[in-house]
């Protein structure tokens, strides 16, 4: 009976060793699978430097330093190549589903973007123009960018 104690133990020590060498092996796996995939995602671009806005202008009632806008519009051009699957977010005012999208834009061409509000946003003055926030989305760039408007029809 001594015999077959110390078999029955070398088996569980050798059991043993192999469930944890084959662990090991699956955590390493899994481990290297994460940081293949980590390191293969493309960092995306600024949007404040992938893109340049340009003929800003606004429908709106001036008081003062403040302005009170109906509706925006504006030019947009990617400068640092295409820009697909772009999605402009004004500020409030604007639902997601009504804000512009557009599934391709080519490096180069200029845009124009019409937002009209749904209630007039309160905007005040900075130096010589009204800054108006937009969260940019696409594929290649991300990030909040600053429109200024310079043009103002009063109504």
């Amino acid at each position: 009976m001594a015999k077959k104690t110390k078999l029955t133990r070398r088996k569980k020590k050798t059991k043993f060793g192999r469930s944890m060498g084959i662990s090991l092996f699956v955590v390493a796996m899994i481990a290297i699978v994460t940081l293949s995939v980590f390191l293969q995602t493309t960092k995306k671009e600024r949007a404040d430097i992938y893109f340049e806005f340009s003929e800003v202008s606004a429908i709106a009632t001036e008081d003062g330093t403040n302005i009170f806008v109906g509706q925006i519009w504006f030019n947009f051009t990617p400068v640092k190549g295409n820009a697909r699957d772009l999605l402009l977010l004004p500020p409030g005012g604007v639902s997601r589903d009504e804000a512009p999208y557009y599934d391709e834009v080519l490096k180069g061409e200029s845009t124009e973007v019409i937002v009209t509000f749904l209630h007039e946003l309160h905007f005040t003055k900075g130096n010589d123009s009204y800054p108006v926030r937009f969260q940019v989305t696409c594929v290649e760039a991300e990030g909040e960018v600053y429109v200024y408007i310079t043009k103002i029809r009063l109504i």
